[in-house]
């Protein structure tokens, strides 16, 4: 079975999309900072579909800087919902065990 994975949708869209095949993850922008779409995280994990926050760390795309700590941001939405699935990018080891970490506090 072919499981489909969707970017930027609301619920409508993801209602829609359901409707015509198994939909595997949502990916849309949301961290601690960014809870816009509180409702569809936990919609999506009523469904039984992953869901990965686009820039969990609340860095935004055009401007430099988190806004909290990563092992703060990244420990909130590992309690926030089970169903949520975090990819922080990282370039070092060093901040890769920083993000880490954030499993210690879950």
């Amino acid at each position: 079975m072919d499981l489909i994975g969707l970017s930027n949708v609301d619920r409508q869209q993801l209602d829609r999309a359901l409707s015509v095949a198994p939909i595997a993850s949502v990916q849309n922008r949301y961290n601690q900072s960014e809870r816009a779409q509180d409702a569809l995280v936990d919609y999506t994990a009523e469904k039984g579909i992953a869901f990965i926050p686009y820039g969990p760390l609340g860095a935004h795309p055009m401007q430099r800087g988190a806004r909290l700590p990563a092992q703060q941001a990244l420990a909130w939405l590992l309690q926030r919902s089970p169903n949520i699935i975090v990819i922080p990018g990282t370039t070092s080891i060093r901040h890769l065990r920083e993000n880490l970490s954030a499993w210690e506090r879950v």
